[in-house]
């Protein structure tokens, strides 16, 4: 599946990878439209679609990403409270200052990863994230939420 990012985030546990690209290289990974924007600003649509010359849609849906996905990235360059702009500010920019002020990148997910020693370590030491207990949906037996189970090894959040 193919996404458009405004900040290159980590959307589910795996190894990545991630390089810039060009506008033109950004037109031709999304010219045949089959994509989903996750772009959460009419600016950053409109300046993105400005740059590479495509309607992109506003849309605030969050996505896990799958081995094999990308996503186009097109984020700031700058942090609202880094550079002095006023906090207040965020999702009032033009789409000329969101222009001037962007990179465009491709994320891939390369693959799935559990960290499964983690999470066992975890368990063991009874620091779950949650104290309540979930029934596998594998194999019926009990775990923590954020714990692979025991009996199974079935990863967390299945």
């Amino acid at each position: 599946m193919k996404y458009i990012l405004n900040s290159a985030v980590i959307t589910a546990p795996g190894a990545y990878e991630y390089h810039h690209i060009s506008a033109e290289e950004a037109r031709a990974f999304l010219d045949d439209g089959d994509f989903i924007s996750t772009i959460g600003y009419p600016e950053t649509a409109e300046a993105l679609s400005t740059l590479i010359n495509l309607p992109i849609h506003v849309n605030r849906k969050i996505i896990k990403m799958q081995p094999g996905d990308q996503a186009l990235v097109f984020r700031l360059t700058c942090r609202v409270w880094a550079d002095r702009l006023a906090i207040a500010s965020k999702g009032t920019f033009t789409p000329e200052f969101v222009l001037a002020n962007c990179e465009i990148g491709l994320l891939t997910m390369l693959r799935g990863d559990y960290n499964k020693s983690f999470y066992e370590k975890g368990y063991e030491a009874g620091l779950l994230a949650f104290k309540k207990v979930a029934k596998c949906t594998r194999c019926g037996g009990e775990r923590g939420f954020s714990v692979y189970c025991p009996s199974c090894e079935e990863p967390p959040n299945v």
